[in-house]
């Protein structure tokens, strides 16, 4: 893999996902093709009269709610742990049930 940018863009999230067999050559070219729509889309739904939202290239690809090979969903979770591989940091998985477990164990109780 060439160097790291130090900005993700869309571009090199896509050859990740690609690279990682998550996202096939059609669904980036989909993407690139989709992505000024796509970030208007996304900037408008978050739009703020105080701050302009800046619109990340993982909201970007989160937005076509894509399959991938298995036939499965490309989720958050699963663009976050590529992330970390290729950052080589480790990705934890926040279950709030599991962080809350004390929380949920006594109202479930009462």
């Amino acid at each position: 893999m060439s160097s790291r940018p130090a900005e993700l863009s869309l571009a090199y999230l896509c050859q990740l996902l690609r690279d990682e067999g998550l996202l096939s050559e059609e669904q980036v070219r989909e993407l690139r093709i989709r992505e000024p729509y796509l970030r208007q889309k996304l900037a408008k739904e978050h739009a703020s009269t105080t701050q302009r939202y800046r619109v990340s290239p993982v909201e970007v690809v989160l937005a076509l709610d894509l399959t991938m090979a298995d036939g499965r969903r490309l989720t958050e979770d699963r663009v976050a742990e590529v992330l970390a591989k290729e950052t080589t940091l480790p990705y934890t998985n926040l279950d709030p049930l599991k962080l809350y477990d004390k929380l949920v164990t006594e109202t479930i109780s009462r």
